[in-house]
């Protein structure tokens, strides 16, 4: 088979879990004689916004395109024609039979359109919410209180971070203009985008005290946006949630029909934890700090230093904790943010915190084999996080916020605690609670069985074959 992934972002230059489980799952995909293809963004301040080159990582092509998270309009950031000009190069250069979407965002909704209309069979893994949240997919309003789905009189608040609306943007599409446009042939879908309206800067916008729209303008203009994602995403063969969370998510908010979409957790590669030694019961993973002190704990965060990470909580509960025999060491870029980079220096952090900065991916075993505890304080509700994968792996437990996908991964007393989210004190308290409470850390040992790329990959086969028979894959 010819497979086409469409990522946002990819390595080397980003490594979050989406990058890395199509990386993992292309690559086992290739070594058993399929081609694929990636096409996915990147930032470049010194190159023109959809400039696209051709390129290889790893040994695997790819097309990439500059997009430096510049929107002219609100409604680019979701229906993007340049983008979609772009995919359809990519397609007549790499001619795919079927399409796998990881992450649509920096692209356009505008694909799937291009994809059925060619005759493309459609596979989407869903990594968060960023189909129903235009905030980056986090469902975590500015007032950081996470909601469970969206509304548009909420979501214009969100909305706010693109343009405002124009005129054309505020009008509800009509049902025959959705299905004229989605079944037009490409050629003359092509012709007419030649007749495009004026940029936003070039029109009048509608302000909340015009006329013909009062109130917010943002809120029919995110209405609208819900609707034409929603008709887009019906044209989908199939849908694979990693979370059984994430999947009621979008069921529950109109976006999916529950026969399109499965509930199946990404594969790993977990060849770099099989030769591991058996974990001690209880603490001291690293011995001596150099300082002549035994640490009775070590807590460790992995990931991105990010504000929705939670990792400022880790800070502050530290603040709380004297013992110095309780460690806290925290993994990811800080210069990812820079904003939180720099609020996060601006804490008060105490001896027994360190920050270790970025490390390379492949090192990520020997890397928790040096804590006693791995902690997800996400201040959003995560979808399957990679790195309580990865703890399990090593053998690890999780202290995890209490919500969405990683309450679910995670379970209270059996492989881990859960912490009210966003609750500092909370955390700390179960901190202290796994560093005193005798016999509790070894007992947290009913570590689940993680599915492996070649296992996620066998089922993948057989859900393109599936669609490509057009038929909707159960499993």
């Amino acid at each position: 088979m010819k497979i086409l992934f469409v990522v946002h972002q990819f390595l080397p230059r980003h490594a979050a879990g989406t990058e890395i489980y199509a990386y993992q799952l292309a690559k086992e995909l290739q070594a058993r004689g399929h081609e694929v293809h990636l096409y996915f963004t990147e930032f470049y301040a010194d190159r023109a916004q959809y400039e696209l080159r051709e390129g290889e990582f790893d040994g695997l092509p790819f097309h990439e395109a500059v997009h430096n998270h510049y929107f002219p309009s609100f409604r680019h950031h979701y229906l993007d024609p340049a983008q979609e000009k772009n995919f359809e190069t990519v397609l007549d250069a790499f001619e795919p039979d079927l399409v796998h979407f990881q992450h649509l965002h920096l692209h356009s909704m505008g694909y799937i359109d291009i994809a059925k209309n060619r005759g493309l069979p459609m596979a989407y893994t869903l990594h968060e919410y960023i189909l129903m949240c235009l905030r980056g997919g986090q469902l975590l309003p500015p007032e950081g209180t996470v909601c469970m789905g969206p509304e548009p009189e909420r979501c214009a608040a969100c909305a706010t971070m693109y343009p405002l609306p124009s005129q054309e943007e505020l009008a509800p599409p009509s049902r025959l203009e959705m299905e004229i446009k989605s079944w037009m042939p490409s050629p003359v879908r092509k012709l007419l985008g030649r007749f495009k309206p004026l940029r936003q800067s070039e029109t009048a916008t509608i302000t909340p005290e015009d006329d013909h729209q009062p109130g917010d303008p943002y809120v029919p203009a995110v209405a609208r946006r819900m609707e034409e994602i929603k008709s887009r995403l019906a044209k989908v063969d199939l849908f694979i949630s990693p979370s059984a969370f994430l999947r009621d998510r979008f069921i529950a908010n109109g976006f999916i029909e529950p026969g399109k979409i499965l509930f199946s957790d990404n594969g790993f590669f977990v060849e770099p934890f099989l030769d591991l030694p058996e974990r001690r019961a209880q603490g001291g993973q690293s011995g001596g700090d150099g300082a002549g002190v035994t640490p009775s704990l070590c807590v460790g965060f992995v990931g991105t230093i990010a504000p929705y990470k939670g990792v400022h909580l880790l800070v502050e509960a530290f603040q709380g904790i004297a013992d110095r025999g309780i460690r806290c060491r925290i993994w990811g870029d800080p210069g990812t943010f820079p904003d939180y980079e720099a609020e996060l220096l601006a804490m008060s952090k105490p001896d027994n915190l360190k920050f270790e900065g970025r490390f390379d991916n492949s090192k990520i075993a020997e890397v928790l084999a040096q804590v006693d505890v791995l902690v997800v304080p996400s201040t959003w509700f995560e979808n399957s996080p990679l790195t309580i994968h990865e703890a399990f792996l090593a053998g690890i437990p999780v202290l995890t916020s209490d919500q969405g996908g990683m309450a679910e991964l995670v379970e209270e007393g059996v492989n881990g605690l859960h912490f009210r989210m966003g609750d500092a004190d909370d955390l700390r308290s179960k901190i202290l609670r796994l560093a005193g409470e005798e016999g509790l850390l070894g007992s947290l040992r009913g570590f689940p069985h993680i599915k492996t790329i070649a296992e996620d990959t066998d089922l993948m086969e057989k859900r393109y074959q599936g669609i490509l028979a057009g038929e909707t894959p159960r499993v």
